[in-house]
């Protein structure tokens, strides 16, 4: 069993229930940046919601009704609008990774994430866009980086953005280089064939959700890498996933039907402080 653990601290007086998938959607977007739900202004419409008790899926009373409801899209889900809004992810990756230079700021770059997906025609997110740089590549979710780092003429940094486009969810994660080092290469090269590789295991023996991850953790361990169990994968869809389900790919103890789940792979280097990241449907 592998166990999933927060990495992200709950907020004070607030009661955690749903692990740390709930800290991705308690933020949205406004015309002049971020706004968590503790700070959200009073004018502002805040679309996140909190999960009924009723429907956070526990493991053990896991039944195929269970299974059908945390699948479950609403009433005129378009798959293929969904599917646009992943084309529509991945090209905003593509445009903000073109924006970024030698020498840059990581606050700088995350805020002209902000801006890039503010001019692609979105005003929230269902996570706030993280850009690393270097050794903060082995921040994991909703962990603060490391302020002041500027990103190095051999380096490398990823890029994770979840935007939100007429109320379909994208969800986008890659990794890049600067310069030649050899061992950044291969990071980034690595964690996409890791991806591919349980992506391709999922297709051939329908394998659980907690499967998936201890393949993909016994792939990164051969391959050299160490792999971020706290990065765990997860529903998407119309927005808010939460409303059918809250918890991690790699809690379900059932197979993943296709285009509704995302996988994730964060691996870092066992001794050095850099990695890489990689995410998307299982298709």
């Amino acid at each position: 069993m592998i166990a999933l653990t927060s990495a992200v601290a709950t907020p004070p007086g607030k009661q955690r229930s749903v692990g740390w998938v709930e800290q991705r959607l308690a933020l949205v977007w406004f015309p002049d940046g971020l706004a968590s739900q503790d700070n959200a202004k009073p004018n502002a419409l805040n679309l996140s919601c909190s999960v009924p008790e009723s429907i956070v899926i526990r493991r053990n009373n896991m039944t195929n009704a269970n299974m059908q409801t945390l699948e479950k899209t609403k009433d005129g889900f378009s798959e293929d609008l969904f599917f646009q809004i992943r084309d529509r992810s991945f090209e905003a990756v593509r445009q903000i990774a073109a924006q970024i230079q030698v020498g840059m700021l990581e606050e700088d770059a995350n805020q002209m994430a902000i801006d890039t997906l503010r001019e692609m025609g979105t005003r929230q997110g269902w996570h706030k866009p993280y850009i690393r740089f270097g050794a903060n590549t082995i921040k994991t979710f909703g962990a603060d980086s490391e302020l002041g780092i500027r990103l190095g003429e051999n380096d490398i940094y990823f890029i994770d953005i979840g935007p939100v486009w007429e109320q379909y969810e994208g969800d986008a994660g890659e990794t890049f280089v600067t310069g030649n080092n050899p061992e950044f290469q291969r990071c980034a090269q690595d964690v996409k064939q890791i991806f591919q590789q349980v992506s391709d295991k999922w297709k051939q023996e329908q394998l659980s959700g907690e499967a998936l991850y201890q393949f993909a953790e016994i792939t990164s361990q051969q391959m050299g890498w160490v792999l971020n169990l706290d990065l765990s994968g997860h529903r998407l869809g119309d927005f808010p996933h939460d409303v059918h389900y809250a918890g991690g790919l790699t809690t379900i103890p059932f197979c993943p039907s296709p285009k509704l789940w995302v996988l994730e792979i964060q691996i870092r280097h066992p001794e050095l402080p850099f990695g890489a990241f990689y995410e998307d449907l299982l298709i």
